[in-house]
């Protein structure tokens, strides 16, 4: 449903798949009835309770994922598979002809929000911590904003409501006084919380 081409088409024809801290919602499976049935999953998770929930899978391994990883590390051989990942950068291509291109360079008046993101981009340097709404823009902020350091992607996931951002965005300065935060919202979520604009304002003279 989200996401990008070559993954979200490939996903349906790998043999094993491997999740790590995910819950399989809806944005990711689209259709659970056609959802990699021909793939056997390994479902890396902290909590039981997001396990074979939506998607049952073959192998379950209960842990921070900073550590199962880790461990899992030590036990795998490393193969290459030159014609896979071909069809990942053929499809890559694809998607970037027919969608990415026309969001970060549209032809027609008006602004995308791909276009939105890329300029937040160029001028944060990628070092902004942006923090993200709910609704399509985040889903596009996720695609196309570009980190260069770890803990600089804040969003609701998928169980956030409209209004978390101006919120965030305000904590998110407030732990890191150092950075530039950019708080990527839509106008209906804007005026759930816009009273924390008093909250932000009064900040600035404390």
């Amino acid at each position: 449903m989200h996401g990008n081409y070559a993954p979200n088409l490939l996903t349906n024809e790998c043999d094993l798949l491997i999740a790590v801290g995910m819950r399989f919602d809806d944005r990711v499976t689209g259709d659970l009835t056609t959802y990699a049935k021909q793939a056997k999953i390994i479902h890396l998770e902290l909590d039981p309770a997001e396990v074979n929930k939506n998607v049952l899978a073959d192998v379950v391994l209960l842990a921070d994922c900073k550590i199962s990883l880790k461990a899992l590390n030590d036990r795998v051989e490393e193969k290459t598979y030159p014609q896979w990942l071909q069809r990942f950068d053929e499809l890559d291509a694809i998607e970037h002809e027919k969608v990415i291109h026309s969001d970060l360079n549209p032809s027609k008046t008006g602004l995308t929000m791909g276009e939105a993101i890329a300029m937040i981009n160029k001028h944060s340097n990628g070092d902004a911590v942006i923090v993200t709404d709910v609704g399509q823009h985040q889903m596009v902020a996720c695609r196309y904003a570009k980190f260069n350091q770890s803990k600089s992607n804040v969003t609701s996931g998928g169980l956030g409501t409209m209004g978390f951002a101006l919120p965030a965005a305000i904590g998110a300065k407030m732990g890191s006084m150092d950075r530039e935060v950019v708080a990527v919202i839509g106008d209906g979520g804007y005026q759930m919380t816009i009273q924390e604009l008093g909250t932000f304002s009064n900040s600035i003279w404390l």
